[in-house]
């Protein structure tokens, strides 16, 4: 899915930065936390955004990740709850904040952002399915692999490069819900089987065929 701003016509664009407060955060500063009142739509002019729980207390689970041109939070802001989680800067960042009220008098008036938000609603969906298919592998291989597939299936735009992973192992070890001296131990691992590359420190997948038979054949 096509993140927001580069996917709606320039009048949408240019209404959304006309109704919203642009605030800048440094990197690890929190934009909302988890059980506030939700009072506006989060849209991502630039930078990079965490959502992230803590199931105990010392332990940062990552939920999703958004990246430039992305809205999240959407269902807090539509109906006015808590939102349900803690949102972190993970680079120094630019929102667009758009009031509750302002939101959802576009979402009346706008055709174009209604689809949007429904649009983004499936795709939360599915992440969601994902999300819950990844913690309840037990093993950690399992996870790491599901992990990994999830971030290709989102963010390799050409499939016939070799697709780099920019996370660290820490954020990789938050998003599959183990400890990091787990997930370094597996990712080198996954690398010896040669189903992924790892180059100057970073993660390759070069295809993700090789894991997604990796995960279909595997046996706990």
């Amino acid at each position: 899915m096509k993140p927001l701003l580069s996917s709606i016509s320039e009048q949408l664009k240019l209404k959304l930065y006309s109704i919203a407060r642009t605030k800048n955060f440094t990197e690890g500063e929190i934009i909302f936390l988890e059980g506030q009142r939700a009072e506006f739509l989060p849209i991502i002019d630039h930078g990079t955004v965490k959502v992230v729980q803590y199931p105990k207390i010392g332990r940062e689970i990552i939920i999703d990740i958004f990246k430039s041109g992305e809205m999240f939070a959407v269902p807090a802001a539509f109906d006015g709850n808590v939102y349900p989680a803690t949102a972190i800067a993970m680079s120094d960042s630019t929102l667009l904040l758009i009031k509750r009220r302002d939101f959802l008098n576009l979402l009346d008036q706008s055709t174009e952002f209604s689809f949007q938000v429904i649009s983004w609603m499936a795709e939360m969906l599915r992440r969601k399915t994902a999300l819950i298919e990844t913690f309840s592998a037990e093993s950690p291989s399992r996870r790491i692999v599901k992990t990994l597939l999830r971030l290709y299936s989102r963010e390799c735009e050409d499939h016939t490069k070799p697709f780099k992973i920019t996370l660290r192992r820490q954020d990789i070890a938050e998003m599959a819900g183990l400890t990091v001296e787990t997930t370094i131990r597996t990712i080198r691992k996954l690398a010896e089987q040669k189903l992924i590359r790892i180059e100057h420190g970073k993660i390759f997948i070069d295809s993700p065929e090789p894991l997604s038979v990796y995960l279909a054949s595997f046996v706990d």
